[in-house]
């Protein structure tokens, strides 16, 4: 069984504006089962749409997707991460 892909906000744009890889890359992963969300991802998609093609769009991806919650652990380990990759 493969692992679960988290995608970020603007690897989902570019899905839905069909720029490749990103799209061809997230529509495998959808049609594998294994791309899920974050609930920031979520809000950000939201907050950043324009027209109701899109709202659309976000409705359906989010409707059969599992979307995780964003814990407060969850947020300062991915802090830490970032924040040794930058120094690196």
């Amino acid at each position: 069984m493969e692992s679960t892909v988290i995608a970020d906000t603007d690897v989902v744009i570019d899905f839905f504006s069909g720029t490749d890889p990103a799209a061809t890359v997230v529509a495998d992963l959808i049609h594998k089962g294994i791309l899920a969300l974050t609930s920031v991802t979520v809000f950000e998609l939201y907050a950043g749409i324009a027209g109701k093609k899109r709202l659309k769009q976000i409705d359906d991806l989010v409707s059969v997707l599992r979307v995780y919650p964003l814990e407060k652990e969850d947020a300062t380990v991915a802090w830490k991460n970032e924040s040794d990759l930058k120094r690196r």
